[in-house]
């Protein structure tokens, strides 16, 4: 895999997509843009971007348009929605055909939006978003730090096996870098190991029987 990392700019958010045309690789896999502005936002005006080539990953997959990752607006309704609409694809899925009420999936959408240093990001591919992590706030006290903990991180599965996962991810701990936090932290389910093999991969240690380093065990309390 071949990586290439420049700095591009553009002046509206409609330029993203143009701003990561190859340059002539047709074997660019795809390209990804992160968008953050200074003051914690997606990119409105000028803003200095930060682009990633990935060669093919997965060679079946045939080059498409580029993906975006970017700090959701919540406070925008139509962006707000649109979280929820993932949210509830989201749960589907995970609760196993079941059905996420539309007014809890916009009051959980609501409660992030209220809670201090949460974000979201989405990833979207051409216009339309395929893919979310909710990320929610906590502490180290061993650090006296703070915490990024990935609460949900869901790809569309017409979009898998592409890396928009690890993008989304990488992005995760690029704003926690940016928010001066101690590390990430999510959960896992063991019969999981597709997502498992990705959290790996991305550099995450502590699975139950893992050589070297203690398990970490995951319990809570239905009230």
């Amino acid at each position: 895999m071949t990586l290439t990392l420049q700095q591009s700019k553009i002046t509206n958010p409609s330029q993203a997509l143009d701003a990561t045309r190859d340059s002539g690789d047709n074997n660019a896999f795809r390209h990804s843009l992160y968008i953050r502005t200074s003051g914690g936002g997606c990119a409105e005006s000028s803003a200095t971007i930060m682009t990633r080539t990935l060669k093919h990953i997965a060679p079946k997959i045939p080059p498409g348009p580029a993906c975006v990752v970017r700090l959701a607006r919540l406070a925008e309704d139509v962006e707000s929605k649109e979280v929820a609409r993932l949210l509830t694809a989201y749960a589907h899925e995970a609760l196993g055909g079941e059905a996420l009420d539309p007014q809890t999936a916009t009051r959980a959408v609501e409660l992030v939006a209220g809670s201090a240093d949460a974000f979201v990001l989405l990833a979207s591919v051409g216009t339309t978003n395929v893919g979310l992590a909710i990320c929610l706030p906590s502490i180290s006290t061993f650090a006296a730090a703070g915490v990024v903990n990935v609460h949900d991180l869901w790809v569309d599965r017409e979009f898998r096996a592409r890396g928009l996962g690890s993008e989304l991810l990488r992005c995760v701990r690029r704003e926690a870098e940016q928010r001066g936090c101690a590390k990430v932290t999510l959960e896992v389910r063991e019969d999981n190991p597709g997502a498992r093999r990705l959290y790996r991969r991305r550099g995450f240690r502590g699975e139950p029987g893992t050589p070297t380093v203690p398990g970490t065990f995951f319990l809570e309390l239905i009230l």
